[in-house]
């Protein structure tokens, strides 16, 4: 487990700290172990690419063409099959 060495702090309403911490006892955590948690559930699903559907369309259309990858791409994928062990 990684040392925890870092701190923040918040300022908040007492009610929302209320809820907060009903919510962690819900959860049958700490509130800091709560507030964390949700904290970084939120901040991974926002470093999710998310496209528009013609973006998407896009990457479909590029997906399904006869055009050859580009060399770097098939080291770049060949490498990460190697740091994952699929011997690629």
């Amino acid at each position: 487990m990684a040392t925890k060495t870092e701190r923040i702090e918040v300022r908040l309403s007492a009610a929302h700290k209320a809820l907060l911490e009903d919510a962690a006892a819900l959860r049958g955590q700490s509130l800091s172990a709560f507030v964390v948690s949700e904290a970084l559930e939120q901040a991974r699903r926002l470093r999710l690419t998310v496209l528009t559907r013609r973006d998407w369309e896009i990457v479909l259309a590029v997906l399904d063409g006869d055009d050859e990858p580009a060399p770097a791409l098939v080291e770049a994928a060949q490498k990460h099959g190697r740091s994952r062990g699929d011997g690629n």
